[in-house]
């Protein structure tokens, strides 16, 4: 009994120390993030689409972009603002666009700061406002 014991472990020691068991057949995308370097890892799977891949390191988002030849490639969510020193058209990660970050044009180093603003809509006809929430 004893010796049928250990002929036992002996063979479960050398399956659990088998490479076969730490294979990974998951499918990922894997890049180096544009913003902070680190290399970002995800399961084919294990995001949506609107959520996109997120840099666990900066929080850039990247998304998934279906190439013509069957490939897929990842690229960086960005948005778009024009300088108002040089009037130079920047794209900044969309990730940073958040209210008190200061941005600073590429071109011409003038400072922009990110803020949140209401401005009044234009109403049409009576005058009213065509939000329920507004009465």
């Amino acid at each position: 009994m004893a010796r049928k014991a250990t002929a036992l472990a002996d063979v479960l020691t050398e399956i659990v120390n088998s490479t076969v068991m730490r294979v990974n057949f998951g499918v990922f995308y894997e890049l180096k993030c544009e913003e902070c370097g680190k290399t970002i890892k995800r399961r084919v799977g294990s995001f949506t689409r609107e959520d996109g891949i997120v840099c666990r390191a900066c929080r850039a988002t990247y998304d998934v972009i279906a190439e013509s030849n069957g490939q897929a490639r990842l690229r960086m969510r960005t948005s778009s603002y024009t300088c108002p020193q040089c009037q130079a058209r920047n794209t900044v990660g969309t990730h940073r666009v958040e209210p008190g970050v200061t941005l600073k044009c590429p071109g011409c180093h003038h400072r922009v700061k990110v803020a949140l603003t209401l401005v009044p809509e234009q109403e049409a006809g009576t005058g009213g406002s065509s939000d329920p929430a507004a009465a």
